[in-house]
């Protein structure tokens, strides 16, 4: 799993291929406080241990 942040790596969370699954439910805090006012991007993207990968893409507007 890896979480882009307007282009930019945030957080991974790496899975293998014998290893355990990586499921369940997490909380990734991000300092919003940083970024100027206007149009942002996160990007989701999971990759599978078969070498497919989602990606979800979500724009926001941050008001001043």
């Amino acid at each position: 799993m890896e979480l882009f942040l307007d282009g930019r790596l945030t957080a991974a969370i790496p899975t293998t291929a014998d290893g355990p699954g990586t499921g369940g439910t997490y909380a990734i805090p991000t300092a919003l406080a940083a970024l100027t006012p206007g149009r942002h991007s996160v990007e989701l993207r999971l990759s599978g241990v078969d070498g497919t990968t989602t990606s979800t893409l979500r724009h926001f507007d941050l008001l001043p």
